[in-house]
C-alpha cells in the first residue's frame, strides 16, 4: 500500500516476476526464523552455567541480565544494543558478500525485480548466521534479554522497508541513515555498484562501502 501511495520509482507489475518465489519464502520464513532461534540456546546455555556458578544469595530472582551493562537504564541499553547489533550486522553483511558464504547470500540477490516483497528471500544459513552473530554477543555482555530481543522485529521492519520500490532518501541524514534509495544501490546489478551500501540502518562506513 505504502509503494501505490507514495508512487513508486519503477514501474512493475504487481505479480512481477520472481513474485511466487518471494511469497513463498515470506510465508515459510517465519517457520525458518522459528527452528533458526535453537541457536540461541548456545548463549543461553553459557548464561545458565554462569547463574549456577554464582552463589545462591547473590542470584536474582528473575534473569535481566548481569553485570554493570544490565544495571543502565533501559532506554541506554536499548540504545547501545540498538547500535552494536547494527553494527555487528553491517559486518555480517560483508562477511555473506565474499567467499563460500556469498553461496548463500546470493540467493537473496537472486531477485530480478526488487521490491519490500523481495527482503523475504533469504536463506535459512543465512538467518542462521545472523542471528548467531547479531544476539550472542549482545546476551553475553550482559545486556538485558528482552531488550536485546527487541531489535528483531525493529530491524526486520526497517529491512523490508529498505526494499520497498519508493524514492524515499534521508534527506540531510542521508549519508547516516539507510533508505530504499540508498539501498537499491546494493541491489544493482550495474558493476560499479558490486559490493557497495552494505549498511542496514547507520552507515558510518559509507566511505568503506
Amino acid at each position: 500500500m505504502l509503494e501505490k501511495l507514495a508512487g513508486r520509482t519503477r514501474e512493475q507489475r504487481l505479480f512481477r516476476e520472481g513474485y511466487a518465489t518471494d511469497l513463498l519464502y515470506f510465508l515459510t520464513a517465519p517457520l525458518i526464523r522459528a527452528a533458526a532461534k535453537g541457536v540461541i540456546l548456545v548463549p543461553a546455555a553459557i548464561l545458565i552455567l554462569l547463574q549456577l556458578t554464582t552463589p545462591e544469595e547473590m542470584r536474582p530472582g528473575l534473569y535481566h541480565g548481569y553485570g554493570m551493562l544490565s544495571r543502565q537504564p533501559h532506554w541506554l541499553q536499548a540504545l547501545q544494543t540498538y547500535l552494536l547489533v547494527d553494527f555487528l550486522g553491517y559486518w555480517n553483511h560483508r562477511l555473506f558478500h565474499t567467499g563460500r558464504w556469498w553461496l548463500f547470500y546470493a540467493v537473496h540477490h537472486s531477485s530480478q525485480e526488487v521490491d519490500w516483497l523481495a527482503s523475504a528471500r533469504v536463506h535459512p544459513v543465512n538467518d542462521l548466521v545472523n542471528l548467531l552473530v547479531q544476539a550472542s554477543p549482545v546476551l553475553l555482555l550482559g545486556y538485558n534479554p528482552p531488550i536485546t530481543l527487541s531489535n528483531a522485529p525493529v530491524l526486520t521492519l526497517y529491512a523490508i522497508a529498505l526494499h520497498m520500490n519508493v524514492n524515499w532518501h534521508s534527506g540531510p541524514l542521508r549519508f547516516w541513515i539507510a533508505s530504499p534509495v540508498f539501498h537499491r544501490w546494493h541491489h544493482s546489478a550495474a558493476h560499479e555498484a558490486r559490493n557497495k551500501n552494505f549498511a542496514g540502518c547507520l552507515h558510518t562506513c559509507a566511505k568503506s562501502g
